[in-house]
């Protein structure tokens, strides 16, 4: 069997970090699987660009990409985009999805769990309620809470990656 050395074990985890952040670009931001994005890659430090430039068809099938664009300290903008240990990777969206409509699906979707974020803390703010409600009950609700925020900022999170304000 073959040894690696700490270095080599290294870039071929952070590589598959690089490919799973970019797998979930493409879930995050609705790409069909028959899409064929194009991905850029802002890489940390110029060895790591080498490295991964010198298997740049096996990280393109990875992604399911039509190409991949590597780059060395470019500070990526105007592109959806997520930090890996290696740099951060974007995603080019605008032949493949109607930033517009995804825009308002987001926002569709962070007004409903408003509503239901502002039944439960009503609930909760209810002292008829919290007295007689069963304790079990009471802490299903915080957790409730404690979901529906999480939710809302995770799409706050999808607006911003479109460029849009929360």
């Amino acid at each position: 069997y073959r040894v690696y050395s700490l270095s080599q074990f290294l870039f071929v985890n952070n590589r598959h970090a690089l490919i799973t952040a970019g797998r979930a670009l493409r879930v995050s931001l609705n790409i069909p699987p028959s899409a064929k994005p194009s991905f850029i890659v802002d890489v940390k430090n110029g060895a790591d660009a080498d490295r991964l430039g010198a298997d740049l068809e096996t990280l393109v099938a990875s992604l399911n990409a039509s190409s991949v664009t590597i780059v060395h300290e470019k500070h990526l903008s105007g592109v959806p985009t997520s930090e890996t240990p290696l740099g951060a990777i974007g995603v080019q969206i605008d032949d493949l999805v109607d930033t517009a409509e995804e825009v308002k699906k987001i926002r569709a979707e962070i007004e409903k769990l408003q509503g239901f974020l502002k039944t439960v803390e009503g609930k909760l703010s209810n002292t008829r309620f919290m007295e007689k409600a069963p304790a079990a009950i009471v802490e299903q609700q915080k957790a409730r809470k404690a979901e529906l925020l999480a939710d809302i900022e995770r799409q706050q999170k999808r607006l911003q990656m479109f460029g849009a304000e929360a």
